[in-house]
């Protein structure tokens, strides 16, 4: 199974789905509250299935002052 590091936390690939398996998803979640603002949150938060959130903090992203349409 291949994987790769998250915000210090270590993210394995399912070789039959391709989705990401966070294996510790308190420290992620942990990461994701002190770093509300910050663009990669959005990919974790889908990551530990909060999509409401991630759908949110995505929105937020993609107001920030700076960013052109």
């Amino acid at each position: 199974m291949s994987g790769f590091e998250a915000a210090g936390t270590r993210i394995s690939i399912d070789p039959e789905t391709l989705r990401e398996i966070v294996l510790d998803p308190a420290a992620l979640t942990e990461w994701c509250a002190a770093h509300p603002t910050d663009p990669r949150a959005v990919a974790f938060l889908r990551m530990l299935g909060r999509l409401d959130e991630a759908a949110i903090a995505g929105r937020q992203a993609l107001e920030a002052p700076g960013l052109s349409p």
